[in-house]
């Protein structure tokens, strides 16, 4: 059987998640998405990165979650949603900084020190990082 696209939110269609006011959105996750994914193969090969690599696809995944543009859209509480999807953001940017390749020691060291502060914070998805591995090793 093959399901018809719909969805729950107005109009039927995707427009509460993608619109006018959520593009950017968007734009800035595909690219942080694609220097995730970019990271991965460098940061499971080694054992200073996977705690950073691990916390990052927990950002990946919350700044992910579709109801920050959802919200967004409905007006009702955008302000935090802005605030919490830029929030994710940011710190998988901060984490993805020190994870890439081309990392200077100082860039490392401040996404090293970051981690604690947003483990603590955003800590689920404990076996996450066995997910990325699976995940890499499928592509």
């Amino acid at each position: 059987m093959r399901l018809a696209d719909g969805s729950w939110g107005a109009n039927g269609d995707y427009s509460m998640w993608l619109n006018p006011e959520t593009e950017w959105t968007w734009r800035r996750l595909w690219a942080l998405e694609d220097t995730f994914w970019d990271a991965v193969p460098h940061a499971l090969g080694s054992a200073w990165a996977r705690p950073l690599l691990a916390q990052a696809a927990r950002e990946l995944l919350l700044a992910q979650a579709s109801d920050w543009q959802f919200i967004i859209s409905t007006g009702a509480a955008g302000d935090y949603a802005i605030r919490r999807f830029n929030g994710h953001c940011d710190d998988l940017d901060a984490l993805l900084t020190g994870l890439a390749p081309s990392a200077t020691e100082a860039e490392r060291d401040a996404a090293a020190r970051h981690l604690p502060e947003i483990a603590r914070r955003d800590a689920l998805f404990p076996d996450v990082l066995a997910a990325v591995e699976a995940a890499a090793r499928s592509a």
